[in-house]
C-alpha cells in the first residue's frame, strides 16, 4: 500500500508480520452533523461526544441522545458498524481525539458535530482491535501533538490521517482484541457487583441508622438528644491557617485529608510550639474529624499515627463522651441520613459548609454503647467489602494498562 510507505515510529521493531500503518490508511474521515437545539431530545440516536469520550467500544446501548433530521441527514451524517469515532474539540488538547468503534448495527443513526467519523476503507482492520489501538498511549501522544489550540482544542481527519500505529497480522488481531475485551468485561462486571454492594450499604445504613430495622438482640426505644449531648465538649475547630504548615513536626491535620470515612492523604506539619498554642484541639485517641470545607461532612475517626496532631481551620473536632461510641458517630455523620441535616449553604455561595453550632445541636440517636458499636461494625463490614473489590478493580485495570501496551506493540505475543 503506498500510504504505508514509511509509516514508522524512530527505534521501535516490530515482530515478523506486523507493520507500522497510518490511521488514514484505513478511515476516510467526515465532520459531523450541527443542529439547533430544538431539534434534539426526540428522533432518531444520535453519537455525541460522551457516547465517543466514555465508551472505546461502543453498543447501541451507549447511544442515547435523540434528534430530528431529514432524510438527506440522515444519509450525509449516517452510522454504520465498524465505523470509529473521534472527539474533534474540547476545551484541552488532553481530551480531543478519543476514540470509539462502534461494534455493533444502530438504526437510523447519525453522529454530531463535536464528533469525527472514520468510516473504514479496507478490511484490513478489525473493529474490534481498532477500538483498543486507536487508543493506544503512543497514538494519543500523536492525536495530542498534531492538535491546534485557538479558544479550544481542535483536531481534524488530516491530522488524524497521520498517526502512525502497529498493525499485526488478522489471527493475531482477533487474539489481541479478545484478551483485551475479556479485561474489560471483567472489569465491567466488577463495576456492577460494587455499585449493587453501594445500593446495599446504602439501604442498610438508611434501615439501622434511623432503627427501622434491628440487629439481633436489640430491641426498645432510642433516645433522640442534640449531638452536643454526646461530647464531652462543644464540637470546635482549629485556627492553624496553610501558610504556618512545614516539613517536619507536629502532624497538622486539613479537611482535605479527609475523605470516604477515613485519612487518606498524610497531612503536612507545624511547630511543636505552634500546635501548643492551640492545645484544645490537639487530637486524643478516639477523636472524630469532621471536614468543614472543602469535602464538606466528611469524617473519619482519628487513627492511632495521628493521635497527638493537631487540625487545621478547616477541620472540626468531636470528642465523644461514654455515651456516644466514635466508630458510631463517624458512621452516622458519614451517612445520607446524618449528613443531610448539618450541611449548608456559605452564605451568598451554593458551595455546601458545616456550621458547628447547628451540629452541637443536631438531633441524633443514642442507642446503647452494645447496640452502637454493633452497627458501626456491621457498617465496617460493608465497607471493607467495597474496599476489597475497589481494590480488586484497580489492580485489574493496572494490569490491563500494562498488558495493553505490551500487546499492542507485539512486546507480548498471544500463540
Amino acid at each position: 500500500m503506498t500510504g504505508d510507505a514509511s509509516p514508522q515510529v524512530e527505534g521501535e521493531e516490530l515482530p515478523e508480520g506486523w507493520k507500522w500503518t497510518r490511521i488514514g490508511t484505513h478511515y476516510a474521515f467526515k465532520n459531523g452533523l450541527n443542529k439547533a437545539k430544538r431539534f434534539f431530545g426526540q428522533g432518531t440516536p444520535i453519537i455525541n461526544y460522551m457516547d465517543v469520550y466514555g465508551n472505546q467500544r461502543l453498543s447501541a446501548a451507549d447511544v442515547r441522545g435523540k434528534v430530528t433530521v431529514t432524510n438527506d441527514e440522515a444519509d450525509a451524517y449516517s452510522v454504520s458498524q465498524g465505523d470509529a469515532f473521534f472527539t474533534r474539540t474540547s476545551e484541552t488538547v488532553s481530551e480531543i481525539g478519543y476514540s470509539a468503534v462502534l461494534l455493533e448495527p444502530i438504526q437510523r443513526a447519525v453522529f454530531s458535530g463535536f464528533v469525527l467519523r472514520g468510516r473504514p476503507k479496507n478490511k484490513e482492520l478489525l473493529p474490534e482491535y481498532a477500538a483498543y489501538a486507536l487508543r493506544a498511549r503512543d497514538v494519543r501522544k500523536q492525536i495530542e501533538s498534531r492538535a491546534t489550540y485557538t479558544t479550544r482544542a481542535l483536531t481534524n481527519g488530516g491530522s488524524l490521517s497521520e498517526c502512525t500505529f502497529p498493525l499485526p497480522p488478522e489471527p493475531e488481531q482477533k487474539r489481541i482484541a479478545q484478551a483485551l475485551s475479556d479485561i474489560d468485561d471483567l472489569i465491567a462486571s466488577l463495576d456492577a457487583l460494587i455499585a449493587k454492594k453501594r445500593d446495599i450499604k446504602q439501604g442498610a445504613m438508611q434501615q439501622l441508622l434511623t432503627g427501622k430495622s434491628r440487629l439481633p438482640g436489640f430491641s426498645g426505644e432510642w433516645d433522640v438528644r442534640p449531638l452536643l449531648a454526646g461530647l464531652s465538649q462543644r464540637a470546635t475547630y482549629g485556627i492553624v491557617k496553610a501558610g504556618q504548615f512545614q516539613d517536619s513536626g507536629i502532624y497538622m491535620l486539613r479537611g482535605g485529608d479527609i475523605r470516604d470515612g477515613r485519612i487518606v492523604e498524610i497531612p503536612p506539619f507545624v511547630s511543636f510550639e505552634k500546635s501548643q498554642e492551640f492545645s484544645r484541639t490537639v487530637l486524643n485517641n478516639n477523636d472524630v474529624v469532621i471536614s468543614l470545607v472543602g469535602y464538606p461532612g466528611e469524617c473519619a475517626v482519628v487513627p492511632e499515627w495521628l493521635i497527638g496532631g493537631n487540625i487545621s481551620r478547616a477541620v472540626g473536632l468531636l470528642r465523644p463522651n461514654s455515651s456516644l461510641a466514635s466508630d458510631f458517630l463517624a458512621c452516622y455523620l458519614n451517612s445520607p441520613v446524618g449528613r443531610g441535616v448539618f450541611l449548608t449553604p456559605s452564605a451568598g455561595s451554593a458551595q455546601l459548609v458545616v456550621n458547628l453550632n447547628d451540629l452541637n445541636k443536631m438531633p441524633m440517636p443514642f442507642p446503647s454503647i452494645d447496640e452502637q458499636m454493633a452497627i458501626a461494625n456491621a457498617m465496617t463490614a460493608f465497607s471493607n467489602e467495597l474496599s476489597e473489590l475497589e481494590r480488586r478493580r484497580s489492580k485489574i485495570a493496572e494490569l490491563r494498562q500494562g498488558m495493553m501496551q505490551q500487546l499492542l506493540t507485539g512486546r507480548i505475543r498471544l500463540v
